[in-house]
């Protein structure tokens, strides 16, 4: 296989007194401007084999943020910012739709459960949702963040019990630090992307990428984050954005179905 990718350059912040510490150099994603340097959000520039691609990367705890899934109905990240009580810090869209917004997969909000879509298993139709196995991104009752394939998902009866939240989408990109069994290096499919990867520590992993790139080449970027589980959530059409960092929210104009949004805690 082609050697992972090499981590060229890193914007990182240190708020409320992390420590953190950082490397300022002038290489990040267009748009990206100097004041990165001032937050917590960090800026990597990627160089894989075969493909270099700039991508926002956006680290979280979820015991100093409070993490919810928005069902966008087709709603831009703007009319999604201007319904909150509480400003986002973070918004990125979280899985695939039909028509008008409504979630291809399992799809939970508004803890303890309001469900809008059953677990999909169909494995007979076309597109990337479709390429066995995909996956979901879930909170537990506790709030713990995880990852799952759809049987191991069944198997632990996680459709039956109380979740804070749970998205579906596809494909899985990494399953205990092996590529989906699809991808190939060289692959010529190309498209921005967004995905969620999750770490040992349960540090959630947010990765959008600024230039096209394959499957194989983003899935590299979730193991240079240390990430051994990670699942794609969408292309072509995928945002991110944060606060005082990317383009104003006017930017997206997209309207979204699932998005993930983030709320500081003071």
């Amino acid at each position: 296989s082609a050697p992972r990718g090499r981590l060229l350059g890193l914007l990182l912040g240190g708020r409320r007194g992390s420590a953190l510490g950082g490397l300022c150099l002038p290489i990040a994603p267009r748009g990206v401007p100097p004041s990165a340097v001032l937050t917590d959000h960090l800026v990597v520039y990627f160089e894989g084999q075969p493909n270099t691609c700039p991508a926002w990367v956006y680290r979280l705890q979820v015991d100093t943020a409070e993490l919810r899934l928005i069902n966008g109905a087709n709603r831009t990240f703007s009319e999604i910012a201007e319904a909150a009580t509480e400003p986002y810090h973070l918004l990125m869209n979280a899985g695939m739709f039909h028509r008008l917004g409504k979630p291809v997969g399992y799809f939970i909000n508004d803890a303890p459960r309001r469900l809008f879509s059953e677990v999909n298993t169909d494995s007979t139709q076309r597109g990337n949702f479709f390429m066995v196995p995909n996956g979901l991104f879930y909170l537990d009752s506790t709030g713990q963040p995880g990852l799952a394939t759809p049987p191991a998902f069944l198997a632990q009866g996680l459709d039956t019990v109380p979740l804070q939240l749970a998205t579906q989408s596809g494909p899985m990109l990494l399953m205990d630090g092996a590529y989906h069994p699809a991808f190939r290096s060289h692959s010529n499919s190309r498209h921005i992307r967004n995905g969620v990867g999750l770490r040992p520590d349960g540090t959630v992993v947010f990765i959008c990428t600024a230039d096209p790139v394959n499957f194989y080449t983003f899935a590299t970027m979730f193991l240079e984050e240390g990430c051994p589980n990670a699942l794609y959530l969408d292309g072509a059409i995928s945002g991110m954005y944060i606060s005082g960092i990317t383009a104003d929210l006017n930017w997206f104009k997209v309207g979204y179905g699932p998005v993930l949004g983030v709320v500081l805690k003071e």
